[in-house]
């Protein structure tokens, strides 16, 4: 394992968000998107997470990767959800893993749409999970 996949597994799990099963982490700017992914893996796998997001930045994108262990959290939909006004977001995938990407540029305002904090899309995650989007 390279130096900063294990760094953002450890940004993801000291930066984490857990509310009741579900957990987010925004790891930052990496310089190597395929960290993201291992460093949900790795959140999914502590004790009382079912279903988990991590995010991170790279050449101005957002890049976000989930997995869930509860059948009633579909991970490639609830992605979906989260970006789905975003300009030029995309997100998908199946019901335990998805993944998914948008503009940071389009996330601030430029563009049609009106703007969304990396706060505000981390409370929209969580209400994807929850089942309110």
């Amino acid at each position: 394992m390279d130096p900063e996949s294990l760094d953002v597994k450890a940004r993801a799990i000291s930066r984490r968000d857990v509310r009741s099963a579900f957990a987010v982490s925004d790891v930052g700017t990496v310089s190597n998107v395929d960290a993201i992914p291992q460093a949900a893996d790795e959140l999914r796998r502590l004790e009382g997470i079912n279903a988990v997001v991590v995010m991170g930045d790279k050449d101005g994108q957002l890049q976000l990767s989930g997995r869930s262990s509860d059948d009633r959290v579909h991970m490639g939909k609830i992605l979906e959800a989260a970006v789905k006004d975003i300009p030029m977001g995309t997100a998908g995938g199946h019901a335990r893993m998805g993944g998914g990407q948008c503009s940071l540029e389009h996330m601030q305002g430029i563009g049609p749409s009106n703007g969304l904090s990396r706060q505000e899309f981390k409370e929209r995650l969580f209400a994807a999970m929850n089942g309110d989007l």
